[in-house]
């Protein structure tokens, strides 16, 4: 099936918030949240693919990120729907990227979400931080290894597996954050990147 791509430059950013952390790569103080589309409604049809730019100013190296969204459109009286069959590509501005969620089987990911088996309803879905409330660990999901360069567009793109109907809204990710290595250190250590990336 031909794919439609619709690429919107909608995003806003909402500040930083301060969690614990089991990794000492990641400072929280540095985390970023953007609001998706505005936080306005958009519906997801299969094989299609919807794209949200955003910008980055950072300096930092971004080694993770965490999801947060409420669906609407399920209905216990209409056809089956799940959230988890959205699923989400984060691409970097140096091209790495990360698909989470969807049927992997048509669409193959590098994660499921943490709410797979558990997204036939509506309501706020979460991922990484707050993922602890469905089957994740309340941790981040660290896609990027040692970190990719922060500074510069990003893309955060979605993709229906199957089924219509499903509206995200109040969409939000997170990216996570570590202070680059000095070079002479990053050298010694064979700093890389350890995310898989795939040609779109």
């Amino acid at each position: 099936m031909n794919s439609t791509i619709i690429t919107i430059t909608a995003a806003t950013a909402l500040g930083i918030a301060s969690f614990a952390t089991a990794n000492p790569a990641w400072d929280p103080d540095l985390d970023q949240t953007f609001l998706i589309n505005d936080g306005e409604v958009f519906n997801p049809m299969q094989g299609n693919t919807y794209e949200f730019d955003f910008g980055v100013a950072s300096p930092n190296n971004v080694i993770g990120f965490s999801f947060s969204g409420v669906v609407s459109g399920i209905s216990p009286f209409g056809a089956e729907l799940n959230a988890e069959w959205t699923h989400l590509t984060l691409i970097a501005p140096t091209g790495e990227s990360f698909t989470v969620g969807g049927l992997n089987s048509s669409s193959p990911f590098d994660a499921p979400w943490d709410f797979s088996t558990a997204s036939d309803q509506n309501g706020l879905y979460q991922h990484g931080l707050g993922g602890d409330q469905w089957f994740g660990d309340g941790e981040p999901q660290f896609a990027f290894g040692d970190g990719v360069a922060a500074q510069g567009q990003w893309t955060a793109s979605f993709y229906q597996t199957l089924g219509n109907g499903i509206g995200w809204e109040d969409v939000q990710i997170t990216l996570h954050q570590a202070v680059p290595a000095p070079a002479g250190l990053a050298l010694l250590l064979g700093f890389g990147l350890t995310a898989r990336s795939r040609k779109r």
